[in-house]
């Protein structure tokens, strides 16, 4: 995990520089919010600095933030005031930050070990309100799209 946390400290700035304009994924959060409830509290879970937070938070979201990397959530917070940011790891999820509505993963499960992957689905489904959403993206990969409510 400490590789992992030096990359992303590593790549912030750019990461930000990069993603902060594109909103390429506009359609897939808007898809998200019409599954939650007006006014949801979503898990931006891997935020990395902070570019999905805001969009969800334009859409009307209450969002907390979480990642690995503490220069990301710098970045995060200076660009997002109003969305909260914690460092934090996937395996090591303080669960008082719940509950959510909603719970947004785009592109951080990959990063999670085979072996490890249940016990942070675990968590996260305990983070969930009863009827919360977990969406889950990838950019590549074999794997397959799947509703199922928690």
């Amino acid at each position: 995990m400490a590789d992992l946390e030096q990359y992303y400290d590593a790549t912030a700035e750019s990461t930000a520089r990069e993603w902060y304009s594109n909103g390429i994924l506009m359609p897939t959060h808007q898809d998200f919010m019409s599954l939650l409830p007006t006014r949801p509290r979503i898990l931006d879970f891997g935020c990395g600095p902070g570019y999905e937070a805001m969009r969800l938070h334009d859409l009307g979201a209450d969002v907390v933030g979480i990642d690995i990397s503490a220069k990301s959530i710098e970045i995060a917070r200076r660009k997002n005031p109003a969305c909260n940011f914690l460092k934090m790891n996937f395996h090591a999820i303080d669960h008082r930050i719940g509950p959510f509505d909603g719970v947004l993963a785009s592109g951080s499960l990959i990063h999670v070990e085979p072996e490890r992957m249940s016990g942070v689905l675990s968590s996260i489904r305990n983070l969930l309100r009863p009827g919360g959403v977990l969406a889950a993206l990838v950019r590549d990969g074999s794997g397959s799209i799947r509703r199922q409510q928690v």
